[in-house]
């Protein structure tokens, strides 16, 4: 015997209910998303970043899809996809793009097959001292210079380092490599815009203190009234009668 299903209705406050709740989801989908899309920014100085996150997954990310997205994106704007990053979470592809401007090349000229050869080619300026030292391969120069700890110990910094190679038999890829730097002092620090202020003036030297008040003056003798007679004793004058 078939069994027959029973469907019931869903009132408008249920739907309304239900709708909320696939609302809610995709907003905290939406949120998700773009949370995941803020990454760190890990290109070179000067190059483009860009990131993209894609509902549609493939297979792996070695299907090249980041990669090809990241080189058509690169190439669209006139510049060179430098390197790219590819990550596959929970059917969610994650794409990380650099792009990079292109370099200015020199017309070639006359003066590109002068000079010494590589690493006995000063590039320093006046005011630097040139130092050069062989190495193993180029990926050891790059990812190992020698220069800070070279000048270092000649009381200098380093302020330019290239790494540098030449060969005589191109095709069984043998390579004489260099690394070449150019120490140098700290520039002095530029001066300051603002003058110093200027010295405060000394204090004003202490006012001498007020003279002292001169001592009164002796008070005069008292009038004479009498006619003094020894023994100190004086007879008073009868004044005269008119």
């Amino acid at each position: 015997m078939g069994k027959m299903g029973i469907s019931r209705g869903k009132s408008p406050l249920q739907l309304f209910a239900c709708s909320s709740s696939v609302l809610a989801i995709a907003i905290c989908l939406f949120v998700t998303t773009e949370m995941a899309s803020a990454w760190i920014n890990k290109c070179l100085p000067g190059d483009l970043f860009i990131d993209s996150n894609q509902i549609v997954s493939p297979a792996s990310c070695d299907s090249g899809y980041c990669t090809n997205w990241c080189q058509n994106l690169c190439s669209g704007m006139g510049t060179f996809a430098s390197q790219d990053r590819c990550r596959i979470t929970q059917g969610v592809t994650s794409c990380k793009c650099c792009c990079k401007r292109p370099g200015v090349y020199l017309p070639p000229d006359d003066s590109d097959w002068g000079g010494l050869g590589p690493g006995q080619n000063n590039n320093c300026s006046s005011a630097q001292t040139f130092l050069t030292f062989r190495r193993s391969d180029g990926n050891d120069c790059m990812r190992q210079s020698i220069c800070d700890s070279e000048c270092n110990k000649l009381g200098l910094l380093s302020q330019r380092t290239e790494c540098v190679a030449n060969s005589n038999d191109v095709p069984n890829n043998v390579y004489i490599w260099w690394e070449q730097c150019c120490c140098g002092t700290n520039p002095p620090p530029p001066p300051s815009c603002l003058s110093p202020p200027p010295p405060s003036p000394p204090p004003p030297s202490p006012s001498p203190p007020p003279p002292s008040p001169s001592p009164p003056p002796p008070c005069p003798p008292p009038p004479h009234t009498g006619i003094g007679i020894g023994g100190g004793i004086k007879i008073p004058i009868p004044p005269l009668l008119g």
